[in-house]
């Protein structure tokens, strides 16, 4: 949606973004299980994966499986040199 002449995102998808982010701990982000299905997202969490729980998300219906990823240098810095 444009608005003042600027793109301008929200709704679910800025909603759920939030609620991921307010489940996460220092230095990880956390994503939706599901999302690993894809191999892409797959390859990118691969040396990663940290915490797998279930989280009830404020304005989501159903419990979410989520996956904690671990967002540190010292696990970019692995991942360069393997």
């Amino acid at each position: 949606v444009r608005a003042n002449d600027k793109l301008d995102f929200f709704g679910t998808t800025v909603n759920v973004a939030a609620r991921l982010q307010a489940q996460a701990h220092g230095s990880e982000v956390v994503i939706a299980e599901s999302l690993l299905d894809h191999d892409e997202v797959k390859a990118l969490a691969d040396g990663r994966l940290g915490r797998s729980f279930e989280a009830s998300l404020k304005g989501i219906k159903e419990v979410q499986r989520l996956v904690g990823l671990s967002a540190s240098r010292a696990s970019a810095v692995r991942e360069q040199v393997a």
